[in-house]
């Protein structure tokens, strides 16, 4: 264990994460209660969902943003909920988690002592909002990170902040209305119409013939966090990794799905380098094509072995026009690259005017195999793998 020298107190951030049961699920709910300055009164709250079974540990956590579903969630915070202090202290553009020797808050005594975790960023929400964090990210510490531990006694974050903080979360959850966005189109422009989760009520109608407004509206929740708000209505908050409905954009050729939108609004990056198209205008003149084929070979040399999976997986692509889909031919991939290829079912070409929808094909050439975990976590890589005959 790292013993080093006490240090000093001074830009020390308290904190405290609550590990809870997700009642809507069998996840489990990690609020983070962080003071937004050293010794400031004013707390800031991110609530990331954890696998069954798992704890905090390296990585991305896409933190919960629909304000209904953290108010509904903390009325769920009691006292079977574990509670583990820790500590912020500045670290360049992150911050160093400082938490407990032992496993939990149960194991506090005179004896326990702060211990470098990670280092934490994290995405803020719009308008100096305490809550929700949008994203909490955690990376390994390096060993310019390891400077002497925080002056400062092993005890929990004052609880009434806390609990000012959970009555700030449910009185925001009950002004706000669910909504699940539907989104379609004609050549002239996107429409999304914002319908009641609950009594299907068209709480208002966003237009824009944009495709990169309609995409900025659409994770909204993801990059401001705060209540969306039309003139007239109530504020609304919705999911959009769950609550987008993605219809279709009628045109002269016929209707062109808007199912590719998603994976654009789950992520800030351009997947593959398929830029949107400009417009709904230009959208409409593009034309559909199911005939391609995507084929991912496993290619066991490539693999680490003893069941993992590393960059072992080669794409073959045919039926596909020259353009910027068709460059793709014989990218090696590692799994988790595969399964988002396989999800996105319909891409995007501009630089070829082409829509693609094609088949997706798993080759395996070990008897052996055991499939990766991104693979099972799939639905829909999990139906290819069922009903491939060249799997297995």
């Amino acid at each position: 264990m790292y013993r080093p020298e006490t240090g000093d107190s001074s830009g020390v951030r308290r904190g405290e994460l609550i590990l809870c049961p997700d009642h809507f699920s069998e996840r489990t709910l990690a609020w983070f209660f962080f003071e937004e300055s050293p010794a400031s009164q004013r707390l800031l709250l991110g609530v990331a969902r954890l696998g069954a079974g798992e704890d905090v540990r390296y990585g991305f956590y896409r933190c919960v943003v629909t304000l209904d579903t953290l108010a509904a969630a903390a009325n769920g915070i009691g006292p079977d909920c574990e509670r583990r202090p820790f500590l912020l202290t500045t670290r360049g553009e992150g911050d160093i988690v400082w938490t407990v020797s032992g496993e939990s808050d149960h194991h506090i005594d005179d004896a326990s002592e702060w211990v470098p975790f990670a280092v934490m960023t994290y995405g803020l929400p719009a308008e100096r909002r305490p809550f929700p964090l949008r994203w909490i990210r955690f990376a390994p510490l390096s060993a310019r990170d390891l400077t002497p531990p925080p002056a400062v006694p092993v005890t929990r974050l004052d609880d009434d902040r806390v609990q000012r903080l959970l009555t700030q979360v449910v009185d925001t959850g009950r002004q706000v209305r669910r909504v699940r966005p539907y989104v379609s189109g004609k050549p002239a422009t996107y429409e999304i119409d914002f319908v009641d989760a609950e009594n299907g009520e068209l709480h208002g109608i966003y237009e824009s013939p944009l495709t990169q407004d309609v995409r900025a509206v659409l994770r909204d929740p993801f990059d401001r966090g705060i209540p969306y708000l039309l003139e007239g209505r109530p504020p609304l908050t919705w999911d959009p990794e769950s609550d987008i409905d993605y219809g279709w954009l009628s045109a002269d050729s016929g209707r062109i799905p808007l199912r590719f939108l998603r994976y654009y609004v789950l992520r800030h990056g351009t997947p593959l380098g398929l830029e949107l198209p400009e417009t709904s205008h230009d959208l409409a003149q593009m034309t559909m094509r199911e005939d391609a084929e995507f084929v991912f070979r496993h290619e066991s040399s490539r693999c680490p072995g003893r069941g993992s999976h590393g960059i072992c997986w080669r794409l073959t692509v045919t039926g596909v026009a020259p353009g910027r889909l068709a460059a793709l031919e014989g990218l090696t991939l590692d799994s988790r690259a595969v399964v988002r290829i396989v999800e996105m079912r319909i891409f995007v070409d501009v630089s070829s005017g082409i829509i693609y929808q094609p088949t997706m094909r798993v080759v395996v050439d070990d008897p052996s195999f055991v499939p990766p975990r991104e693979f099972l976590q799939s639905d829909i890589v999990g139906r290819i793998l069922v009903d491939d005959e060249d799997y297995g």
